[in-house]
């Protein structure tokens, strides 16, 4: 919530929401198309798994001398991709906008970004 600059830490959740909507209907910016409830419902069905490729989308992936860094899960061994951590103004807004769009399901997929790109070749 500090996001939204709340200054009382008792507030609940809807609350400071509603809040947001109503400073964005007197401003010149368009107010959210989601309501409280459906954003809340968004937010808990996206898979924030960093190396996911949706968020390698959003953010960028890490790279070293032109490929992409990655990580082992300690949990499986298998190989990852390191996402950006990015938390500049442009990648908050691009991921603000993307749970507000209507392809806000693209960020429910479970599909890993690719360790290297395809082969070339192959696509012949």
């Amino acid at each position: 919530m500090s996001a939204m600059n709340v200054k009382d830490a008792g507030e609940t959740a809807e609350k400071v929401f509603q809040q947001e909507v109503a400073k964005k209907m007197q401003s010149d910016l368009p107010s959210p198309e989601v309501s409280f409830e459906e954003l809340k419902d968004r937010l808990s069905q996206i898979d924030w798994l960093r190396y996911r490729k949706h968020w390698i989308v959003i953010t960028g992936a890490n790279m070293k001398a032109g490929k992409k860094k990655t990580f082992k899960l300690k949990s499986t061994g298998e190989e990852k991709v390191v996402a950006q951590a990015q938390n500049t103004a442009t990648v908050i807004a691009a991921v603000t906008d993307k749970i507000l769009s209507p392809t806000w399901a693209d960020l429910t997929a479970h599909i890993d970004e690719p360790l290297s790109p395809p082969d070339k070749e192959n696509k012949k």
